[in-house]
């Protein structure tokens, strides 16, 4: 947080996303950071909550910087939360910051948002040396607009409900619904005695068909170059909730039928205008990369391991758009360098064009020259751009593994 989205809370009532206190919780007040932390963690919508401190009821910066007893910074926070006896043991995430404002220090916890509510505690705890100050085990404390749980009750039946459909999903549009459904893996299963079917075995509602394709499409993509061979066939696949079909996703069978994956999508770094370089890429945390994950567990058959690395060689997996967004740009300014960097040389052209001989002839549109070239420029950028992912997760920076591409260019 910085010091302009500091005003802009201290402009609102508190409310379900943000409460304000004047001090730290010291001494004999342990109960209620808890009952406070979890409060926000069982709020029935899906965004990060806030606990604001240094600021008092009039919405006045009184600051933290000399309660020295009770002042916690993240690491002694999260030590603590990770002691509590909490049932089905789910920490919380949490951070804590410090903002800067008119010459006083606000500490601010950020309660990121979870699903895996409710949270509650599995067994009695009290703070430590205050025996009658304790939380009991099995009390849920919520919290609705500005009003907190009694440290004495625990929250009533309509809000664990609000709660349970959180955790299950059911608060959510049907493609949310579709991307939780799809990672609890286990519970899929494939069958071909009605066709061609994925279902979930918790909810028949969900279920996916796959379908011939009869379009005329290349049998040879950027992402099937590093397998043993290169030829693809190609379906269909219908994301269905009872008669509604959600989306429907091209997917391919790659090195023989070895392997199912779900078709990746373009990505582009870009200069400006029309100069851009494309690379294949999927995404976590949509249902086509949530359908990607399924697969790779072994539906529609168990997937072969080294197949499955060669198409992510040169297939980026984003957590994210937000995370492939800020790759692009950072990358965006330096696209007539990185052109350099891919630019495929003739023999890699040769001898591509040999290895896909096995499976096309020679007067096919996928062995022809410029195709080859294109193919190899899509694929070789996906590679660079994997290196740099990793990169960047970890400095936020790209610098290095261009300097390496040129080391590598240099030498060859």
């Amino acid at each position: 947080m910085d010091i302009e989205e500091l005003k802009s809370w201290l402009s609102k009532p508190e409310d379900d996303h943000h409460d304000f206190k004047e001090h730290w919780y010291h001494k004999g007040q342990k109960p209620e950071l808890v009952k406070d932390i979890f409060s926000f963690v069982n709020t029935a919508h899906h965004e990060d909550c806030l606990l604001i401190i240094g600021v008092n009821d009039q919405h006045k910066i009184t600051g933290v910087e000399n309660d020295e007893n009770g002042r916690l910074d993240q690491q002694q926070l999260i030590d603590f939360v990770r002691k509590l006896p909490i049932s089905g043991e789910f920490i919380p995430r949490l951070e804590v910051s410090t903002v800067y404002a008119e010459e006083h220090e606000v500490d601010v916890i950020r309660i990121f948002n979870s699903e895996n509510v409710p949270i509650f505690l599995g067994k009695k705890w009290n703070e430590k040396g205050l025996p009658g100050n304790r939380i009991l085990p099995g009390q849920i404390f919520t919290r609705e607009q500005d009003v907190n749980t009694a440290r004495d009750s625990t929250a009533d039946y309509h809000q664990v409900e609000k709660l349970f459909k959180k955790h299950l999903r059911l608060d959510v549009s049907i493609e949310e619904r579709y991307k939780y459904v799809l990672t609890d893996t286990s519970n899929w299963r494939y069958t071909e005695a009605d066709g061609f079917v994925f279902q979930y075995n918790l909810n028949p509602d969900f279920y996916m068909v796959l379908c011939e394709d009869d379009q005329s499409r290349y049998k040879a993509e950027a992402y099937s170059l590093d397998q043993f061979r290169t030829k693809m066939s190609w379906q269909y696949l219908k994301i269905k909730y009872r008669q509604s079909t959600i989306e429907t996703l091209l997917v391919v069978w790659l090195d023989g039928g070895r392997l199912m994956v779900v078709t990746p999508n373009f990505g582009f770094i870009r200069k400006g205008g029309s100069d851009s370089l494309a690379y294949y890429c999927l995404i976590e945390n949509t249902v086509a990369g949530r359908v990607q994950n399924l697969f790779s567990t072994g539906l529609p058959l168990l997937a072969n391991a080294h197949s499955l690395d060669e198409f992510y060689n040169g297939v980026v997996l984003f957590h994210s758009e937000e995370e492939k967004e800020q790759l692009e740009f950072l990358l965006g300014g330096q696209t007539d360098e990185i052109r350099k960097l891919i630019e495929p040389k003739e023999h890699e052209i040769a001898g591509l064009a040999g290895r896909m001989a096995m499976d096309f002839n020679s007067s096919d549109q996928e062995v022809q020259p410029s195709n080859i070239r294109n193919m190899l420029l899509q694929h070789t950028l996906g590679r660079f751009m994997n290196e740099c992912l990793l990169e960047y997760r970890s400095v936020y920076d790209v610098t290095s593994v261009i300097g390496r591409w040129q080391q590598k260019n240099a030498r060859n």
